[in-house]
């Protein structure tokens, strides 16, 4: 005889600007048995290796929690008899903007057992994680570049420290729009540096930034900072496959008037600001 189930799957999305969305539980819930799982991967190497600032502890302990409180909930089911949105608010993760969401419940048919159907959606959703060739690159970040950029200038110029600023006037900004740039400097001319990864997990993610981007400096053009320098330090992301998409994004940054110049080696960049920082 056939049974029905239901499942919603736990994603996280570390940043709300990249809109990367990973997979890291599954809740299953039997209503002929009575019976609510929640699963998850005990290692989440493939999340650690994709963000570096990635908290890990912090996670973990959600998804332990969510576990724990399943297992209270079997004898509570037939409350929810129109539907289990309300038995995840109740007793799981209220919906909001953190990173981590239940997506919407979706319902199958099975004709064996609930551990079969158990163990095979889990492997389907969450299979990646026993994957030795997912998520073992770290990839590169804006905060690591910045960074990497940073200690470069310095080791070349060390007196170029007390030079390169990084307080509130590297924000460019009117009442409409702000435009952050990761430190600023001078060499006759006030230089705003900006660093843009695009060593990303989907190349959709590539074009997002740039257009982003290019739309905070349409709405620079016809301000005070119309004259402004841009170097962007672009990181770019060693899956070929991305390298239209990279050229794209490069096309669209160029579309404002803001006076800009684009850099794909940050250590290029780095001797460059060295050579040419002067004091303020």
């Amino acid at each position: 005889m056939s049974k029905s189930f239901s499942y919603s799957i736990l994603t996280y999305k570390h940043s709300l600007f990249l809109g990367e969305v990973l997979n890291v539980g599954i809740l299953l819930i039997f209503p002929d048995d009575h019976l609510i799982e929640f699963r998850y991967p005990k290692k989440i190497n493939r999340i650690k290796n994709l963000y570096a600032d990635f908290n890990e502890a912090l996670i973990k302990e959600y998804l332990k929690g969510f576990e724990s409180k399943t297992r209270n909930l079997h004898n509570k089911l037939d409350k929810y008899v129109f539907g289990y949105h309300d038995l995840i608010s109740e007793n799981l993760l209220v919906e909001d903007a953190s990173a981590l969401q239940f997506e919407s419940f979706r319902s199958g048919i099975y004709y064996t057992t609930p551990e079969e159907v158990i163990k095979r959606y889990t492997d389907l959703v969450l299979g990646d994680y026993n994957s030795d060739t997912i998520g073992t690159r770290h990839r590169i970040t804006e905060d690591s570049l910045i960074q990497n950029i940073k200690s470069k200038i310095i080791e070349l110029n060390p007196s170029s420290k007390s030079h390169l600023k990084f307080d509130e006037n590297r924000i460019l900004k009117n009442k409409h729009i702000a435009f952050k740039s990761d430190f600023y400097w001078k060499n006759g001319v006030v230089n705003y540096a900006k660093a843009v990864s695009f060593d990303v997990a989907k190349e959709a993610t590539i074009i997002d930034k740039s257009i982003l981007i290019n739309g905070k400096l349409r709405q620079l053009e016809k301000t005070s900072y119309k004259n402004a320098h841009i170097d962007f330090i672009i990181q770019e992301p060693l899956n070929a496959d991305f390298n239209d998409a990279v050229e794209e994004a490069k096309s669209i940054l160029r579309e404002n008037r803001i006076e800009k110049r684009i850099f794909t080696n940050w250590n290029e960049y780095s001797v460059l600001v060295a050579n040419d920082i002067k004091q303020f």
